[in-house]
């Protein structure tokens, strides 16, 4: 009876393990992912403020040429 307890004791705790290996891995490769995507999230948040920028110097200049032909 106690080999048998022994024996269920080890499998469970051997399970028990390989439980949180899995987990541990799924978190890591849960982990590297939200990196990847909060590297992709501040790329496009930089490509929006440069277009922003662009447009607002281009809406300026834009602007300065309509004041020119208007107002000269």
């Amino acid at each position: 009876m106690c080999a048998t307890t022994s024996t269920n004791f080890a499998a469970n705790i051997q399970q028990f393990f390989e439980l949180c290996e899995d987990t541990a891995t799924f978190l890591h490769e849960k982990q590297k992912k939200m990196r990847f995507y909060f590297v992709i999230r501040e790329i496009m948040v930089i490509f929006a403020l440069e277009i922003e920028r662009q447009l607002i110097i281009e809406l300026h200049f834009s602007t300065e040429k309509w004041n020119l032909i208007c107002y000269s």
